[in-house]
């Protein structure tokens, strides 16, 4: 009887070859800089265009700070030009302003009416006030250590009931605008107070 032919490889021999070959494939995409972990992660996420992070874009932070600064100086003129002896918050809200801010500009010009002020000097007024409301907004906004932009005074209200909270609040106010303390809590003591409030009095008494 003929000797049956011998297979060229035993199956184990296959095994081992489709080994040495996925292990040849495996180096040879990482010499050619191909990342094979964490390939899944990436396209998942690249199949989740709705989800993508949008990047920093200067030009629309300059975008946004040119915006700021149209709407600064629109309300510098306005009330150089006394128009907002007759405004109301609502028709600063018209330039953009949300309601507290509204307040906040309305007071400002009411305190400085009639100081005879020039364009030029409301602009550095407005601005520099500017300044001041966000610094102090920030600061409440940040006071448990999170940011979710709640600065209403029901939230303020409740910071100034918190000692660790309060404390912390105080001491960044003094630490920022050279306000004493002893003045912090005895406005604080006279009751609720909106973010509008605290702004204006923190501008009304910050150190230059």
């Amino acid at each position: 009887m003929a000797e049956k032919k011998r297979r060229l490889l035993r199956p184990y021999e296959w095994v081992l070859l489709a080994f040495v070959f996925l292990i040849m494939v495996h180096f040879g995409l990482q010499a050619l800089g191909v990342n094979m972990h964490g390939r899944s992660s990436e396209m998942t996420w690249l199949d989740k265009p709705n989800n993508r992070q949008t990047p920093f874009s200067p030009s629309a932070d300059r975008s946004r700070e040119k915006g700021v600064d149209e709407v600064l100086n629109q309300i510098a003129n306005q009330f150089a030009e006394g128009e907002s002896l007759k405004s109301k918050p609502q028709d600063l809200q018209k330039k953009g302003l949300n309601k507290d801010e509204s307040e906040f500009y309305r007071d400002l010009q009411q305190r400085k009416t009639d100081s005879g002020l020039s364009v030029r000097d409301w602009t550095n007024i407005v601005k520099t006030s500017y300044s001041t409301y966000q610094t102090v907004r920030s600061i409440f906004d940040m006071a448990d250590g999170s940011k979710d932009d709640d600065v209403s005074e029901n939230r303020i209200g409740q910071i100034l009931e918190d000692v660790e909270l309060t404390n912390r609040t105080f001491s960044r106010m003094e630490q920022d605008f050279g306000v004493p303390r002893a003045q912090l809590e005895a406005f604080a003591m006279r009751g609720g107070r909106a973010l509008n409030d605290w702004a204006t009095f923190i501008d009304q008494n910050k150190q230059d």
